[in-house]
């Protein structure tokens, strides 16, 4: 603890809507690469709205309620915005490990994301 506390790379604190949402993003990677899909794919596009933003006329549960909050908060009203902001996630963690060649997570990185392997199928992300 004391270590990841001295990193100057290590993070700052966020509101606990930044957790709910970075969860979210690292669902549609993980559906991505359970599937073999490209994350700018029509489907992941479909099956994003049809979980986080489908609005079927019924009470949403608590954990819809906070997600939809949480993506308020985050000013993400599309999936096409939730997905863009999934590809910068991943992006970012990828170049946090890229740059962190000193410290464990240098040497987490995999050859296969240093040689371009699927994070080089991420699109970059656009303004919204």
């Amino acid at each position: 603890m004391a270590a990841i506390m001295c990193d100057p790379n290590a993070g700052t604190l966020q509101p606990n809507y930044y957790n709910e949402v970075d969860t979210m993003c690292e669902w549609i990677v993980e559906y991505c690469l359970r599937n073999g899909l490209r994350i700018e794919s029509q489907q992941v596009t479909d099956d994003v709205e049809e979980k986080f933003f489908s609005d079927t006329g019924k009470e949403l549960t608590k954990t819809q309620a906070n997600q939809r909050a949480a993506l308020d908060a985050r000013g993400v009203h599309s999936p096409m915005a939730l997905i863009n902001l999934a590809a910068e996630h991943i992006i970012d963690e990828l170049h946090y490990l890229d740059t962190t060649q000193n410290s464990e997570g240098g040497r987490l990185l995999t050859e296969n994301a240093r040689k371009g392997g699927w994070s080089g199928n991420l699109p970059r992300p656009c303004a919204f």
